[in-house]
């Protein structure tokens, strides 16, 4: 192996994988050059070795483990190379809750969180982050009393209210929660509500490809007033109504006397988000001037350090971006307390997108997320060139070297504002395919995964938030059974699964976003498409045609009610019917491997939210739901 090789492979990345159609593919040394200057080791095979050499070294200089990971309630026994001085400091805690003198370590009792002990000999110093996570992370039965519930998923943008401005808003989230919780359903889903930025990409609207996800996305902020509506969703139209209506409502918060109590209110978030929040607002006022992408801004702009007379002299400017992001969370809430309110145990079922734009804000200055690559897929056979996502990637030593605190931050942001979420594209807590931005072709690289689950059990645990992992495709031996043994929720898809859909602990549906509606299935709506844009040849889609007319024979009338029926009764404990689906909707919300020929992100559904309550098509899901023993009150309001 060359020495190039060597390095590549003691830094995560994986010489060689079986692609779709089981042929090993060799990851090739420029690849493995390209994924190692992602991770901030730019390296050649003239001096991979002096720098493998170099990362060995240091770990052997190590006075303590970089990481441990060990049950909440225990305590932690370190032996130090050395006699050394040490800390320990608690999660969120300033000052250390212990220390001492000697060759061994003995903590009291850990608390389930994220811990830090520093470690010192003369000139010699490190730290070990502790791991301190429960067994598993908050089961449905824990949180609910309950063994088995249903929902519905929805995307947010498309649903449709007399107050909105042609895109769904936070309001219309929570009036939707009513209607469904009115009926016994326990959840509503939606797409991630991450922040998509101020200034987005021309024509950028993907919910999946945010600037920053740790914060929200205030396109969804309700101001009143709008009406307006069609077939799909005018994000133009509602970013026109939008934005100047939360403009005049700054103006008139900060003209208002001191002790108004929304100027406390919005003191005590900014002082909440910290750092973190005025950062990510600094960004959004520098990409009014700028653009959205740091990485073309005037050198001194491209970390955050560089922006700091900005920061001083546009005070009012950031305090405008902190004064949406508070609107945004305060509505989201209310949408939580409505759903709660009406009756469901779980209420918002939120989404964790698998990475951020390369140029958003949450990369911006970020030592966690490695530059110059973006997450994708091998080739496949849908795919044969295989897949870009345009999503920057956690670099694993960057991560591990901050605590993964920028993941557990991530996590408590998406949990605290729900019941359950989803975290996307799961898969990538063992491994990730990174795409080198030249065009190199891309490879794999290894994550933590014990420590990546740690983090969510300890998280989830906190929020007392059900977790539902992404895991569809194709995924790598342990995964499942690490992630069902960590209290993690699996997904599993009718449509991807006919027969063996078997698991309890999972959430299972008909189809996503991401698939074709029910209708669209079975009348081949997706076969159209995919044929229209060249994805399939005509062979294939007669063969297509052929197995679906086969499936829909398995089903009884009406086929809709047949097909929950089915999923009802199924072992999984969690349920979800697609809104699309109760509407009847053709066409799916999202065509994969598409851009601009189908309108992703737009299709609307109607009708109203507060009228669902009442669509026959709820109220007859809701009651095979109930008749499956999953709980709610089966169509009573």
């Amino acid at each position: 192996m060359s020495a190039l090789a060597r390095l590549a492979a003691e830094l995560g990345v994986i010489g060689a994988y079986h692609g779709f159609d089981g042929a090993e593919r060799v990851t090739r040394p420029e690849t493995q050059a390209a994924l190692l200057a992602a991770m901030g080791v730019p390296a050649t095979e003239a001096d991979a070795a002096e720098r493998l050499a170099a990362i060995k070294a240091g770990r052997q200089d190590r006075l303590a483990p970089a990481e441990m990971i060990l049950p909440a309630g225990a305590a932690a026994h370190i032996s130090l190379t050395t006699e050394a001085d040490w800390a320990l400091t608690l999660e969120g805690e300033d000052l250390p809750a212990a220390a001492g003198r000697g060759r061994v370590v003995e903590t009291p009792a850990l608390p389930a969180g994220v811990h830090r002990l520093d470690v010192a000999a003369g000139s010699r110093a490190g730290k070990t982050w502790l791991l301190a996570a429960p067994e598993t992370a908050p089961s449905l039965q824990e949180l609910t009393g309950e063994a088995r519930l249903w929902g519905v998923t929805a995307p947010l943008y498309g649903l449709t209210s007399g107050r909105n401005a042609g895109l769904g808003n936070y309001e219309d989230l929570g009036a939707l929660a009513a209607s469904i919780g009115g009926r016994g359903g326990a959840f509503l889903g939606v797409n991630p509500v991450h922040a998509l930025g101020v200034v987005a990409p021309d024509g950028l609207i993907s919910p999946y490809s945010p600037s920053h996800r740790e914060f929200l996305d205030t396109r969804h902020i309700a101001v009143g007033g709008g009406g307006g509506g069609g077939e799909f969703a005018d994000y133009a139209a509602a970013a026109g109504h939008i934005g100047p209506a939360l403009d005049a409502r700054y103006a008139e918060l900060e003209a208002a006397s001191p002790d108004h109590p929304d100027r406390a209110a919005l003191d005590a978030f900014a002082e909440a988000g910290g750092g973190a929040l005025r950062q990510f607002a600094l960004h959004e006022a520098l990409s009014l001037s700028h653009g959205p992408d740091w990485r073309f801004w005037p050198a001194m702009l491209r970390a955050p350090a560089g922006a700091e007379r900005f920061a001083a002299a546009n005070g009012r400017e950031i305090r405008r971006h902190i004064f949406r992001q508070w609107l945004a969370d305060r509505q989201l809430g209310a949408a939580q307390a409505r759903a709660k309110a009406a009756g469901m145990p779980i209420g918002l079922h939120l989404d964790l997108a698998v990475g951020p734009r390369p140029g958003g804000a949450e990369t911006w200055g970020s030592a966690a997320h490695a530059h110059g690559v973006s997450l994708g897929a091998p080739p496949d056979a849908f795919a044969p060139g295989g897949q870009t996502w345009g999503l920057a990637p956690f670099a694993p030593a960057g991560l591990a070297a901050a605590g993964y605190l920028p993941f557990a931050a991530l996590l408590s942001a998406t949990m605290r504002r729900a019941g359950m979420i989803r975290i996307d594209h799961v898969l990538g807590f063992a491994r990730a395919f990174w795409a080198p931005e030249d065009g190199t072709p891309g490879g794999y690289v290894r994550y933590p995964m014990a420590a990546l689950i740690a983090v969510t059990k300890i998280v989830a645990a906190r929020q007392r938030t059900l977790v539902v992992g992404e895991d569809l495709g194709l995924v790598e031996s342990g995964l499942r059974d690490a992630l069902a043994g960590a209290g993690i929720y699996g997904t599993d898809l009718m449509q991807f699964d006919w027969d063996g859909m078997t698991r309890e602990r999972a959430l299972a549906s008909f189809g996503t976003h991401d698939t074709p509606t029910l209708r669209g299935y079975f009348s081949g709506a997706d076969i159209e498409l995919r044929e229209a844009h060249g994805q399939i040849g005509a062979e294939e889609s007669a063969a297509a045609r052929r197995e679906r007319a086969a499936r829909r024979a398995s089903f009884g009338e009406p086929l809709r009610d047949a097909v929950h029926r089915r999923l009802a009764n199924g072992p999984a404990a969690l349920v979800a019917a697609q809104l699309d689906d109760l509407a009847g909707a053709r066409q799916q919300q999202n065509l994969p491997g598409t851009v601009d020929k189908h309108p992703n992100w737009r299709r609307r559904i109607a009708p109203d939210v507060e009228a669902w309550a009442d669509e026959p098509a709820l109220i007859e899901t809701a009651a095979i739901m109930a008749e499956a023993g999953r709980g709610g009150r089966g169509g009573n309001t």
